[in-house]
């Protein structure tokens, strides 16, 4: 009996893989430009702010963070979907671990146990 219902998965074509590097290239160029202007004006404030002036570096380093994140996860997912995303297998032991970690210690530290 031949099986006749089998989907092959979508490979990408030049199209596709052209359209997701450039949707990648623009997601850098404005992430990281944005990451930029973020820590040069964190910098300045750094050496002219007052010693207890120190919440708006605080946003900005937090602001820093949260545009990185975002810009690797919006990359990551357009490598994904044309089957071009890398994992680093010594990052994905090391998450794993910390995962695992972190499901022994949360009882404890929550109080539960």
């Amino acid at each position: 009996m031949a099986v006749s219902n089998i989907t092959l998965p979508k490979v990408p074509t030049t199209k596709d893989l052209l359209d997701t590097i450039q949707t990648m290239d623009s997601l850098s160029q404005e992430g990281f430009s944005q990451i930029a202007a973020i820590a040069s004006l964190a910098l300045l404030a750094m050496k002219t702010a007052a010693p207890n002036d120190t919440i708006n570096i605080i946003q900005a380093l937090r602001a820093i963070r949260g545009k990185a994140v975002d810009i690797e996860n919006c990359i990551n997912y357009e490598a994904e979907m044309v089957g071009g995303n890398y994992i680093d297998p010594d990052r994905r032991e090391k998450l794993l671990a910390d995962v695992s970690k972190a499901v022994e210690v949360r009882p404890v530290v929550c109080g539960l146990a």
